[in-house]
């Protein structure tokens, strides 16, 4: 199939997207397939080395990403490759439940669940990345589905805020004091229900970062178990990372003022500070678990529901809000 007749097709599902969904989701190429971009040249971000800023240095031609690191947004980019010429519909992060509408005559999808990240805590304790899980899965046609994309965290909390990212993110409860915390990312997931147990497909979430003192870095989110938090201080532990079968474990906590939280099925943890910050647990399968004044655990990922195939997970991907993607 050549590459205009792709992107043609690609404005025909648009618009019967509109018709289906109200507010579309996003439709992108697929690899390998380049269409007209934002400043209407044939040279684009994806496919040449010539950027908007009209730079050699762009994310997708160098090692040098946004936040400095060794680690490229090329990786987050290629999170999602399908073996398909197919159209991919991509949902984006609304902060709400999102719904799919199986097209008729479809009796499998591949999807792709991106992870949130988790916020950083105090300066320089980063949160955990969000996670990629993957399936091959079976549908009917015209049947519902609904894709909750995960929020990231909230970074450098100093008062308490109950909730971290959307879709499972632990938050921080603040108990005499203005620490620095990290809140946790959410999950994204596709599901067949409302319930979270009718989840297909489950990407995990990163844990918050907490205090300095501590190094309390976030656990990476994704994988059959999370990522730990980390704790230079053998007293005060850090959160432990999701399972498949049980949240992440909380590490130092003390009643009735540090009431910490281990993770449980969907959420991540939360944690309690004063003046030194905390990191609170990645959503996810089972989220992560928090700990005293260290980082919070990354929540699992999910991928064995009843009928799925072709699946992989990553640990460790993304910063900043999830995303889903699907294509058939």
């Amino acid at each position: 199939m050549t590459g205009p007749a792709v992107t043609s097709s690609r404005f025909l599902l648009g618009a019967l997207a509109v018709l289906l969904w109200g507010c579309p989701p996003v439709l992108r190429n697929e690899p390998g397939v380049v269409a007209d971009d934002d400043d209407a040249t044939a040279n684009d971000d994806d496919a040449t080395a010539d950027d908007d800023d009209a730079t050699a240095d762009d994310d997708d031609a160098t090692a040098n990403d946004d936040d400095a690191t060794g680690d490229d947004d090329d990786m987050v980019e290629e999170a999602c490759v399908f073996d398909t010429l197919n159209p991919i519909v991509v949902f984006e992060y609304t902060g709400a439940a999102e719904t799919f509408d199986v097209p008729e005559g479809v009796t499998s999808i591949q999807a792709c669940a991106v992870g949130a990240s988790g916020g950083d805590g105090d300066s320089g304790i980063t949160g955990g990345r969000g996670g990629v899980a993957r399936a091959t899965i079976p549908v009917t046609p015209g049947e519902r589905l609904l894709v909750l994309v995960g929020g990231s965290g909230l970074s450098a909390v100093t008062v308490t805020t109950e909730t971290g990212g959307f879709n499972g993110g632990g938050g921080a409860m603040e108990c005499c004091g203005g620490g620095f915390s990290g809140l946790g990312g959410g999950a994204t997931d596709l599901r067949r229900g409302e319930d979270l147990e009718d989840r297909l497909l489950v990407a995990g979430g990163g844990g918050g970062g907490g205090w300095t003192a501590r190094d309390g870095f976030g656990g990476d989110g994704g994988g059959a178990v999370g990522g730990d938090g980390t704790s230079t201080d053998p007293e005060f532990t850090a959160g432990g990372g999701g399972l498949q079968d049980a949240g992440g474990a909380v590490g130092w906590a003390r009643e009735p003022d540090y009431p910490n939280e281990p993770g449980s099925f969907g959420a991540g943890g939360a944690c309690w500070f004063d003046g030194a910050g905390c990191g609170a647990g990645g959503g996810g399968w089972f989220g992560g678990g928090t700990g005293g004044f260290a980082g919070g655990g990354g929540g699992s990922s999910y991928t064995s529901a009843a009928g799925n195939t072709v699946t992989s997970t990553d640990t460790g991907v993304n910063l900043g809000n999830g995303w889903l993607e699907l294509s058939w």
